[in-house]
Formats: C-alpha cells, structure tokens, sequence
C-alpha cells in the first residue's frame, strides 16, 4: 500500500531502526535535550568512536520464543510493531482516520486490511485458519470490542458467530439495532490456541491496528465485551470485570463503556441482568428509546 508521504515513513522507519539498535546494545532509556549531544567536529566524536559497545542479555517472552522457533524464513514479511505505528500515526496526522464520509471509512478500512495482509507479526499464525478484521457499518455510533476470535469466528472469518455470537445478535436487537448497524471486532484478529487468553506480546502487536480501527470509524461509544477487552482498553491491568463495570471511561476521547462478554452469560445466566443494565445506559447515551423495566 502506498501512503501518502513516503519521506514520512523514511523518517519514522529510521528512527524506529535506530531505537532498536540502541536497545539491542542494552540502553533501555533516553534523556530529551534540544541541544546535541556532541559537536561532531569536536574531538568529543573521536572519542565517542573508541568506546566500547556493551552488549546487554535479551530477555524473550514465551511467546516469541514459539516464534522463533516457527517455520519463518528470512523471505517472510514480519513488521514489528514500531512500523505498525508509524502506519496508525500517519493516517491519523494526515486527517485519513476522521471526518470521513461512510464511503471514505469503508475505503481506509479496506486500506487497513490490506496493510495487515496475511499476517505473520506473533506467533497466533501459526495455528489460525482465518484472520478476523471485524465486520459491520464502517460510521457506526457503536463499535463492540471482544477479546478474540473462537473455533467458529477462526473457521469462517467473521467476529462473534458461534453461540456468544448469536447471544450478541439478540442484546442487539433488544437495543432495536441490526448487526450491520454498529461494527464487531476483537483485540486481537487472530484465535489463541484452546481459547486461552492472549499474552500481553500478542495483544501488544494486534494493538494498532484495533486503535486505527477505532479512529477510521470514530464510534460514539465503545463497549468492551470481557475483562480481557475491558483491561486493555481501560488500561487498568489485573482488574476484575465487577469492577471495571458501572462507569463511562475514555479511549481516544470516546465514550468507553466494559460489561460481561456474551460467552459469560451462556455459563452464568445471572449476568444477565447487569448486562442489560449496561446497554440501557448505552441506549440512553445514544438516544435510543429504552424500554421500561419489567416489574
């Protein structure tokens, strides 16, 4: 995909290079000055040269360690999340990602999925079947948010269509919306194995691109579905869902909004009603029409 100021990416690109360098040596802090460090026509820069680079350990996580020891070869395109970014930050800096039209944010969404391709970027490839994006109205006032794709989402490559999903269909009807009017997708795109959660390296590269989603459709409000949503989008780690619930947050100056996920209410039917509490506190924010309480 082309952008639309290669000189921009040069630049970001650059010093995304040149950060992992400094890291790969071991220094794991910068100090800003407007001054340079060193006048490269001082003898400061001789001495600079002489100096010994110290290497420092690196420290893998489980997760890429399982990369690592995947079939990748050289040829395969693995972008690190620092490019990832820069991708996020331009559409956003370049007006691309706000004020569009419906036709606009279909078209940069589409751009979007284009760019993650078929992706390689965490060890969640290599055992997926379908890479999920997410689906719905690309101007929605309400975008839902879940942890991840399960056996059913990875086997056809749609957000929430197994039993969860088909609970989430009805909670959505009972706001008097359709699916295609609010926009379905999840943390990360790809099924952790067995369901599990996914690992803070795995969510840390789908993160990206769940923000640039979030700022091409620019929903009025974001409802996280799970404590794993939940957690990531309100930033606060280890935090159970009873707690996270009950209160607007925001994220990327929206309207953030955490309840039970759908898969939680087929196990517990007692959630249901909190649940329901929340989406009436959705509706009104909206302006829909809330129904009455039943006696």
């Amino acid at each position: 995909m082309t952008h639309r100021y290669p000189a921009f990416d040069d630049v970001i690109h650059g010093l995304a290079d040149h950060l992992r360098y400094l890291k790969e040596q071991g220094l794991d802090s910068l100090r800003i000055t407007r001054k340079p460090l060193i006048d490269p026509s001082s003898s400061d820069m001789d001495t600079l040269k002489e100096t010994p680079v110290i290497s420092a350990p690196s420290v893998a996580s489980p997760a890429h360690e399982e990369l690592k020891r995947s079939t990748l070869t050289e040829s395969d395109h693995v972008p690190d999340i620092e490019a990832d970014r820069a991708y996020e930050f331009e559409r956003a800096v370049t007006g691309v990602a706000t004020n569009g039209t419906n036709d606009d944010r279909e078209l940069r969404l589409a751009e979007l999925r284009n760019y993650i391709g078929e992706c390689r970027r965490c060890p969640l490839h290599l055992q997926r079947t379908r890479l999920v994006f997410g689906e719905g109205n690309p101007a929605a006032r309400l975008m839902l948010v879940g942890e991840g794709p399960g056996s059913e989402e990875d086997r056809t490559g749609r957000p929430f269509i197994g039993k969860a999903g088909q609970l989430l269909d009805r909670i959505i009807a009972a706001m008097g919306l359709d699916r295609k009017d609010v926009f379905i997708g999840n943390v990360v795109k790809c099924r952790p194995p067995g369901n599990r959660d996914p690992e803070p390296d795995e969510i840390a590269v789908c993160r990206a691109f769940l923000d640039a989603q979030i700022d091409i459709i620019r929903p009025q409000i974001l409802l996280a579905l799970g404590k794993i949503s939940g957690r990531v989008l309100t930033g606060i780690p280890d935090a159970t869902l009873a707690s996270l619930r009950g209160v607007f947050y925001q994220y990327r100056q929206i309207d953030l909004r955490v309840t039970y996920h759908p898969a939680a209410l087929l196990r517990n039917p007692a959630y249901r009603r909190p649940v329901w509490e929340d989406i009436q506190t959705i509706m009104a924010r909206l302006g829909l029409p809330v129904p009455p309480v039943k006696s």
